[in-house]
């Protein structure tokens, strides 16, 4: 009697198992259909599907809605309200949530986006709001560059020289060649040598991101970890230097856009909606 029951439940779990499995093929191919639905009639492609009857959720990054009784989530409150494994239950569908999301960036691109453009354009800004709504790995060239040597950016071209970092950022690019779907922050001087350029665009699309030197002056003002603008922080050589670069960056540039009074969903948005675009 007690084999028989124990083989019994063993026999419901493995059919618990074979429902969830269908659920989320059928939940991942949804997501897939719904990506290329936004891409055909042009909707925004950065909103989130919900899992409440097919419906969308009113965020960018597919967070909770501010009423959390309405929607996805209030459904999920009250379905486990009571339940013992309520936590572990939230942490399974997080990363539900989450593998779906990068389901749905692979159905918008699959290459990586580099994202270019002089410091204070907003790379960091727009690379870290493109990981949270797709959930794709995010790559910042400077921060890795940094951990592997063990010193700032400012601490490397003080020591060894612009030239050895640019050795380190060509090597860092040869290395991320085998890897997709990755955003990658580049470092502001990362297109002015043509051997990163040519790595860059066999790895995936260029972004450029643009601002005048006013708002990049605004946002880089109180940075102290800017080597290029030591004594030199101010709106007249950011644009000097800025127009000394303006041609390499156009030359490697994919895709353009101006980030100069936008507020960063916007601009996302146009990056995928371009970065999509230009892959059909």
């Amino acid at each position: 009697m007690q084999t028989q029951d124990i083989e019994k439940l063993q026999e419901r779990i493995r059919q618990c198992d074979e429902h969830i499995i269908e659920a989320l093929i059928q939940r991942m191919q949804l997501t897939r259909e719904l990506a290329e639905l936004d891409k055909k009639y042009h909707q925004p492609l950065l909103t989130m599907v919900s899992a409440q009857g097919g419906g969308r959720s009113g965020n960018h990054d597919g967070s909770r809605e501010d009423n959390p009784s309405e929607g996805l989530y209030g459904y999920l409150d009250t379905m486990l309200r009571g339940c013992p494994d309520e936590t572990m239950i939230r942490e399974i569908y997080q990363t539900v949530m989450e593998s779906t999301k990068k389901v749905r960036a692979q159905s918008l691109f699959s290459c990586n986006i580099l994202l270019v453009g002089f410091m204070g354009t907003g790379k960091s800004t727009v690379s870290s709001y493109l990981v949270k709504a797709l959930g794709v790995e995010e790559i910042d060239t400077d921060r890795l560059i940094e951990q592997r040597e063990g010193r700032s950016i400012a601490g490397i071209f003080e020591t060894d020289g612009e030239a050895y970092f640019r050795r380190c950022e060509t090597q860092l690019l040869a290395e991320l060649q085998k890897r997709k779907n990755l955003i990658i922050s580049c470092g502001g001087g990362m297109v002015l040598q043509e051997e990163n350029v040519r790595l860059m665009k066999e790895n995936g699309k260029i972004v450029l991101l643009t601002a005048s030197p006013e708002t990049i002056y605004g946002r880089v003002k109180d940075s102290r970890e800017r080597p290029l603008l030591n004594n030199n922080m101010n709106v007249e050589f950011i644009a000097g230097l800025l127009e000394k670069r303006r041609p390499k960056y156009l030359k490697a540039a994919d895709i353009i856009i101006d980030t100069d009074g936008r507020d960063v969903a916007d601009i996302c948005e146009e990056l995928i909606e371009k970065v999509a675009g230009s892959a059909e």
